[in-house]
């Protein structure tokens, strides 16, 4: 199965998110350069493990359970996009707080991946929410301004806003033509030792 572990938004902050990311289409438009997340797939991406077979899940699940780390804030910040806004693919939310104790977890949670074969990312750990996969235009006039298009949504979306991080969950990733769905297989609460 297809999983990766992940930090949620409490519901109201969810809600705020969606709110923000419905005025963003109202401006730019659906199904132009933009495909937009599923509102109840929002979340903060930890770690994605890929595809893993059922004995590798409960292997790194009770590896999680036994990390220890502490809760702490992570504070919402200014959207971009990835590998950047001259060549974006994925438009986010990034975090303004937080991302020192969000690298410290998956720095605890990589050598349960490694116990199952998962290789560590060569790229730098940027905690953030997908808000888009971007497209490319299909007519030259189609093309997004992307340096306008995250000055609008940080009006519209949650920055500055925290909330308390006290536990991450394991999901599974069940890809569909439309998208995906996700399902909450386990959970981990924070815990010193």
């Amino acid at each position: 199965m297809r999983v990766f572990a992940a930090i949620d938004l409490p519901s109201l902050l969810l809600r705020q998110v969606a709110a923000g990311m419905a005025e963003l289409e109202k401006n730019v438009g659906r199904g132009r350069q933009l495909r937009w997340v599923a509102v109840e797939n929002i979340h903060v991406t930890l770690k994605f493990l890929g595809e893993v077979e059922e004995r590798q899940l409960d292997q790194f699940s009770a590896c999680c359970a036994a990390v220890e780390w502490s809760p702490f804030e992570l504070k919402l910040g200014g959207c971009g996009c990835f590998p950047s806004l001259a060549r974006p693919r994925v438009f986010w939310q990034g975090c303004a707080a937080g991302i020192v104790e969000m690298r410290s977890l998956l720095a605890r949670i990589e050598p349960c991946a490694a116990g199952i074969g998962v290789p560590r990312e060569q790229r730098p750990y940027t905690p953030h929410l997908t808000l888009a996969r971007v497209r490319r235009p299909k007519k030259p006039g189609e093309k997004l301004d992307f340096h306008r298009l995250r000055e609008t949504a940080d009006g519209l979306l949650p920055v500055g806003a925290s909330f308390p991080v006290g536990e991450f969950y394991l999901y599974q990733s069940q890809l569909i033509p439309k998208g995906a769905i996700y399902r909450k297989l386990r959970t981990f609460a924070a815990r010193k030792s």
